[in-house]
């Protein structure tokens, strides 16, 4: 491989460690939004954050290689780079690609759940507020900027 296609696999590579990483980082997010263990949560979300600035700078690193050999950090000047290398060396790289991109794919996935999770928690939490301030479901409407807003009586457990 020349040495271009070799950083160029490497990094690919190195890329795909890095998603498998955040995919793993992802499922240990799960587990504590789940058990509701925030210091678990904190814990994550600070490894996550570390590991999304290195996968940054991976991004960049393969960016500027590719910028620097003349084309442009995209689909269609990835495939120009790639057409550019014997076939042995341009398969490997774009097999390499490909689990990159399906990696991606796993923990956009990965997020997404723990996302759905979270937001369906805040909306039990939201629910067993409004019951405990004495709010009905009926009487939310939306303010002005478009958020929900209450405006029943304000009829709490301590007053009845």
């Amino acid at each position: 491989m020349s040495t271009t296609s070799k950083q160029f696999f490497q990094l690919v590579n190195e890329g795909c460690k890095q998603l498998s990483a955040l995919c793993n980082l992802c499922e240990h997010e799960k587990e504590a939004i789940e058990s509701h263990s925030v210091e678990q949560l904190q814990s994550t979300i600070k490894k996550k954050q570390t590991l999304l600035l290195k996968i940054a700078e991976n991004i960049d690193a393969r960016n500027q290689l590719l910028n620097a050999q003349g084309h442009t950090a995209d689909e269609d000047g990835f495939n120009s780079f790639l057409e550019t290398l014997p076939k042995d060396q341009a398969k490997a790289i774009s097999n390499a690609w490909n689990k990159l991109a399906e990696l991606l794919k796993n923990c956009a996935s990965l997020n997404e759940r723990n996302e759905k999770i979270v937001m369906r928690s805040r909306k039990s939490m939201d629910r067993l507020l409004n019951i405990l301030q004495g709010h009905t479901t009926k009487t939310t409407l939306y303010n002005q900027t478009g958020a929900k807003g209450n405006y029943s009586a304000q009829n709490t457990l301590g007053k009845a």
